[in-house]
């Protein structure tokens, strides 16, 4: 019996035993048995990988997977969609609510824990969350400053309230490191 292994066209595009194909320098890796789908790099039983998948003819969407493996199974870690938002710990972050469904992080089982860490560098760093528009990168902002260990609120580019080590809430204005309250 004879297997063609190796398979070259007029054009320079390969074709490795039916399953591995490389055309115009994009590499494929069809599953077996799964033929809308295709996976980018080693995918075993035992190793991660990257899917990138289009459900069916005719249907105009396509996601790419993030697959991590171990002895025990594989499971999706993340998945960036066809309109760019990116689900981590979830497959489906479009089904979220239109108004923040570009990054969802979590998990739906039963008593997950799931949440997000700002590391601030060492004990003078800063951790912050900003809300941008076209005109001001910092038009809103949450930031907490491990140096004096307090956490400030701001909108429209002005700190608002500041929430200092002890505990205390101060309004208004916060400028050269002192607190100005009504």
């Amino acid at each position: 019996t004879q297997i063609n292994a190796l398979i070259l066209d007029p054009s320079g595009n390969a074709t490795f035993a039916g399953d591995v194909t490389v055309q115009g320098g994009n590499l494929r890796v069809n599953r077996p048995g799964v033929a809308t789908q295709y996976g980018i790099f080693g995918q075993d039983s035992n190793g991660g990988f990257i899917d990138y998948q289009r459900p069916a003819s005719g249907t105009l969407y396509e996601n790419f997977r993030f697959i991590a493996s171990n002895q025990v199974g594989s499971v999706e870690r993340m998945r960036i969609d066809v309109d760019g938002n990116v689900g981590i710990g979830i497959n489906n972050p479009n089904s979220y609510d239109s108004n923040a469904d570009n990054l969802v992080i979590g998990s739906t089982g039963a008593n997950d824990k799931n949440g997000i860490t700002i590391v601030g560098g060492d004990t003078d760093g800063r951790g912050a969350v900003y809300f941008a528009d076209t005109t001001q990168n910092s038009a809103g902002y949450i930031s907490y400053f491990h140096s004096n260990n307090s956490m400030l609120f701001g909108t429209s580019d002005t700190t608002r309230m500041v929430i200092d080590s002890a505990g205390a809430i101060q309004f208004n204005a916060y400028s050269a490191g002192t607190l100005v309250t009504d």
